[in-house]
């Protein structure tokens, strides 16, 4: 938060570097994020803290599908046309 309580974020620091930018082109998102000393300030004055231990990606279960039996009295002409 801002000495006025608006909240820090790159949508934020963009729109505001356009403002004070004389020719209006400002700073992006990406640019903040790879500028290391943009990116440290940023991270340092946020809305939000990072959780410890990075990004989670979600994990796929370990079941392994089995196949529905195949019944031996089953129409095989038919399982041919499907």
């Amino acid at each position: 938060m801002t000495k006025d309580q608006k909240r820090v974020s790159l949508a934020a620091l963009s729109a505001r570097s356009k403002e004070i930018d004389s020719d209006g082109r400002g700073v992006s998102e990406s640019t903040i994020l790879k500028n290391e000393e943009a990116r440290i300030y940023y991270e340092q004055h946020r809305g939000w803290k990072a959780k410890p231990g990075g990004r989670q990606g979600i994990s796929k279960p370990n079941t392994v599908t089995v196949p529905a039996r195949i019944r031996a009295d089953r129409d095989a002409a038919r399982v041919r046309l499907r």
